[in-house]
């Protein structure tokens, strides 16, 4: 026997996702991943920089320190120019010059020992052939923002004052110096390490 049956039409509930419903989706989610990976990128840029500038300026600040323990046992001073300052040391049982000086954007420094048996203050001796190293690189020292400042006592005024570079005439009464390293920070400007040395030698005569 035969039944007559109803054909259901289908609702709208089992209908799918239209063309343009598809579309929509596809370019907010678009626009989402590109709202989010420029941000992403920049914080890594940003990490990048930092990073960097972290790196550099805790390598100057090492340099700096190594310049200080040597200009401290400075033994004499032979040049103090603003950029550039030159003197002798002992190392080990042997003296050395060591100069220190801005060379474009870095900070190099030349060694020189003499022959063995010659006093660090010994006139007319002359070094042997000198070995060169950089020590602090993106720097933006000029003769504005010098490198080196130098000072000496005043007897007459009881306080320390400046001697203008090139220091002229005696070098012996330079009893200390300041360093002050400009170093040039990925988006930060120039950002300075400084520090003030006493030259022990000067001070135990």
């Amino acid at each position: 026997m035969l039944t007559a049956r109803r054909l259901r039409r289908p609702s709208s509930d089992d209908a799918g996702y239209t063309l343009v419903e598809m579309l929509v989706v596809v370019i907010i989610l678009g626009v989402v991943s590109a709202v989010v990976g420029a941000a992403i990128i920049s914080s890594l840029r940003v990490q990048q920089v930092t990073e960097s500038n972290v790196t550099s300026m805790a390598a100057a600040r090492t340099a700096v320190e190594r310049m200080s323990r040597d200009i401290r046992t400075a033994n004499p001073l032979r040049t103090a120019q603003a950029n550039l300052i030159s003197f002798d040391m002992y190392f080990g049982t042997r003296c050395e010059r060591r100069t220190y000086s801005v060379v474009g954007t870095s900070v190099v420094l030349s060694r020189a020992q003499f022959a063995a048996g010659v006093r660090c203050r010994a006139a007319g001796a002359v070094p042997g052939a000198a070995t060169t190293s950089t020590v602090i690189r993106n720097v933006a020292n000029t003769t504005g923002v010098p490198l080196f400042r130098y000072y000496r006592w005043d007897t007459a005024t009881k306080s320390r004052v400046e001697s203008p570079a090139p220091v002229t005439g005696s070098l012996s009464s330079v009893d200390t110096v300041r360093i002050n390293a400009l170093v040039s920070a990925l988006r930060q400007g120039d950002v300075g390490v400084e520090t003030l040395v006493d030259l022990r030698n000067v001070e135990l005569k």
